[in-house]
């Protein structure tokens, strides 16, 4: 019986932490945790465009204003931010849904150790052509990602780990995460204790995502709260 529900058990928080990283995956950590993570965006001509730094590779995203009819976005990229070459031309001519961003994820494993510059050329169907700022994206700023040792299911009212030693006395965020990738807690420790105490009895029963950081390290992991009796 006991194996059976262990069997279960792993293979809910499988499906479940899976689904709650594609959510997350999408959104920034607080910036002054991960020490001016590279992120950068401009506004022109009714048109949005951020590049953001990952994981691994940098993650385009650009809105178009309701009233402005896009043929094609040209995605172009620099090692020194003068001459730029092709990676990708997006067909925007048949895109139906202007209030979801468009996106395109480049990989930085040639690149990761130097900066890279991205803009884009943007085609209209009036025949203007229009070409964004130039956006740097700086692969060193990424924070170092490290293991932090938090419990896979929370006991009692409140959540309780560890941090690193050298994280003690200085600020670490933590962020919550909810198995819809929603934001549900931030708490700031400006002058961290050993153990962090974080609140869970007022969430919902659910797997969650816990994102903690100090200055440019960064630590993910994911915990079951369980249902109130």
């Amino acid at each position: 019986m006991v194996s059976c529900f262990a069997t279960t058990f792993a293979a809910f928080l499988i499906i479940a932490t899976s689904f709650i990283a594609n959510k997350v995956s999408a959104q920034s950590f607080d910036h002054s945790v991960s020490n001016k993570v590279a992120a950068s965006a401009f506004t022109t001509g009714g048109m949005s465009f951020k590049a953001l730094l990952k994981q691994g590779f940098v993650s385009l995203q650009w809105n178009a204003a309701a009233n402005d009819s896009i043929q094609e976005v040209t995605i172009e990229k620099s090692l020194d931010g003068i001459l730029f070459h092709t990676v990708s031309v997006v067909d925007q001519s048949i895109s139906t849904n202007i209030s979801e961003p468009s996106a395109y994820n480049d990989d930085l494993i040639a690149d990761k150790m130097n900066p890279v510059f991205y803009r884009l050329r943007v085609k209209h169907q009036n025949g203007r052509e229009t070409i964004s700022s130039v956006k740097k994206i700086d692969p060193q700023s990424a924070p170092q990602m490290i293991m932090i040792s938090i419990p896979a299911q929370v006991t009692g009212d409140s959540l309780q780990f560890s941090i690193p030693d050298n994280w003690v006395d200085k600020k670490v965020v933590i962020e919550i995460y909810n198995n819809a990738g929603e934001l549900v807690r931030r708490i700031t420790e400006p002058q961290a204790m050993q153990i962090i105490d974080v609140e869970m009895f007022d969430l919902a029963a659910g797997t969650y995502l816990i994102r903690t950081g100090c200055e440019k390290q960064l630590a993910v992991n994911y915990v079951v709260n369980p249902a109130k009796l």
